[in-house]
């Protein structure tokens, strides 16, 4: 009983661990294209993207934890 119940948790931390390292690629993604994008326009287009990008990596590790449950 107690293998189970060791293997089941360590699901949950592997679980956790991929959907912090996708968040982490989504963030560095949306970051590098928000501010390329916005980089002819404004001047400090990185104040902007990096938000964005943090905005974003926020939402998809909620949403892969939610859907994990």
């Amino acid at each position: 009983m107690k293998a189970k119940e060791k293997a089941k948790k360590n699901n949950s931390a592997v679980r956790t661990l991929k959907n912090l390292f996708l968040s982490f690629l989504v963030f560095i993604a949306v970051t590098i294209i928000v501010t390329d994008v916005l980089q002819s326009r404004i001047f400090f287009s990185f104040f902007v993207g990096f938000p964005a990008g943090l905005i974003a990596g926020c939402m998809v590790f909620v949403l892969l934890t939610i859907k994990g449950r």
